[in-house]
């Protein structure tokens, strides 16, 4: 399906990777995770990570596995099913499936530091329920029909109440503002809480306090500037608690007063909402541990926790692997900005810049090791090895294309802050061999 120089685009061949044989290798890995500590399965497993970067890069059979997946942020096999296994935990954990052991494949979030918060505070999940009846409205008015009349959106006329949700730095807050008679509630959540289950906690919250005034008959606004927390209440399917405690109160409420909600735009001066956004962002700025409101933790939340931990371990298999000087000087390790950026270069111009930063390339240092050449020394100024890390910090016979294209840069270069494109630039303008190395 592809070659050096010919065959799939680039981009298809990542995807096949990352979205069939990444699947079809990690199936099942919170079984089997334990089994990629061993040497022998993880080489297994790397002869198709190689295959893929070979076939992405069209690089020299030199080039070593590990640079070419960093280069394009892609995770080694083994990572990502340990990183697969972990996500599979924490769906059990969030449905309340989850049995905790210190050993074994059971012991994978034990792994982990934040286990035992997730472990208190539960999963913001619930079995799935329907609601195909709803005795609460929900709309969505336009920026215009609010700056227009507001008022009509508001009638007829019945206590509104509007709500808001905010996060500042590691806390979440909650916010309910009434305007008569005036009532002002403030929220300190806790800090695994999502801008969502902010926005959630705060209708909750708006609905319960209004049940205990004991309304009815009335025609009662709700007012909540997140479209998708007034979604999931309307939604007719409920897996989230947060979401179902919501339509619970909704419902109760709605049975004794015509309840509608409605969309506000935020930060666009209604009184209401800019008052409520202060009472969150006030929630938010206390630091009193024992007044936090409970919130569950979201599968969003232990997602983004293992997509984390796979990219910081990543990043220290790149800082503590073996070998690859050349290619760490010129490479600070795993980006998805670069991998992005040269994803989209066309075939000739990766193979260059895969070949360059690793140094599998033919300038004489490599051709010396590969018994091409009989020294390595540059030819430009006769001083030092001939390596792209020595033409762009040291070779004295490019110092004005250096300074012209890399200015400052030069002396602590790193493709994922300069790019690929000055790198080109600069292969281009020193004339160093752009054709492939026949090894």
């Amino acid at each position: 399906m592809f070659g050096k120089t010919w065959g799939l685009k680039l981009r298809m061949v990542r995807w096949i990777y990352t979205a069939i044989l990444v699947p079809q290798l990690t199936y099942a890995s919170l079984v089997w995770w334990p089994g990629v500590e061993r040497a022998q399965n993880r080489k297994a497993l790397d002869r198709i990570y190689r295959l893929t970067g070979l076939g992405i890069t069209g690089a020299t059979r030199t080039t070593p596995t590990l640079a070419l997946g960093a280069l394009f942020n892609i995770l080694p096999p083994y990572i990502a099913a340990e990183e697969r296994a972990r996500s599979a935990a924490f769906r059990l954990l969030v449905s309340g499936s989850w049995r905790r052991a210190s050993y074994g494949h059971a012991s994978i979030l034990s792994r982990t530091e934040d286990f035992e918060e997730d472990n208190r505070l539960g999963g913001d999940w619930c079995p799935k329920e329907y609601h195909f009846q709803q005795n609460y409205e929900v709309r969505f008015p336009d920026r215009q029909s609010w700056a227009a009349d507001p008022n009509h959106l508001l009638a007829p006329v019945g206590p509104v109440w509007y709500t808001d949700g905010a996060r500042a730095g590691s806390n979440a807050g909650a916010g309910v503002w009434f305007g008569g008679p005036r009532t002002e509630l403030s929220y300190t959540l806790t800090g695994t809480a999502c801008v969502l289950q902010t926005e959630l906690f705060t209708i909750r919250a708006c609905a319960h306090s209004i049940l205990e005034r004991g309304y009815y008959g009335k025609h009662i606004y709700i007012c909540s500037d997140s479209h998708t927390a007034l979604r999931l209440v309307h939604s007719t399917v409920v897996k989230s608690v947060l979401v179902k405690d919501c339509v619970d109160f909704l419902t109760r409420l709605g049975s004794v007063n015509r309840v509608r909600l409605l969309w506000v735009p935020g930060h666009s001066g209604v009184q209401g909402n800019e008052r409520a956004h202060e009472l969150a962002r006030l929630g938010a700025s206390r630091h009193d541990l024992g007044n936090q409101c409970h919130i569950s933790v979201s599968e969003g939340l232990m997602r983004r926790r293992s997509k984390k931990w796979a990219t910081d371990r990543f990043k220290d298999l790149w800082v503590q692997g073996p070998g690859m000087r050349h290619t760490k000087a010129m490479f600070s390790g795993p980006s998805e900005k670069l991998g992005t950026e040269l994803i989209n270069l066309d075939r000739a111009q990766l193979r260059l810049v895969v070949g360059l930063v690793t140094g599998h390339w033919h300038l004489r240092k490599h051709l010396t090791r590969l018994g091409l050449a009989r020294d390595s020394v540059c030819g430009r100024c006769g001083e030092g090895e001939d390596t792209l890390l020595h033409l762009i910090t040291q070779c004295v016979g490019l110092a004005d294309v250096r300074n012209d294209v890399l200015g400052t840069t030069a002396n602590n270069f790193d493709l994922v802050g300069s790019g690929a494109a000055r790198l080109l630039r600069f292969a281009r303008e020193s004339r160093l061999p752009a054709g492939p190395l026949r090894s």
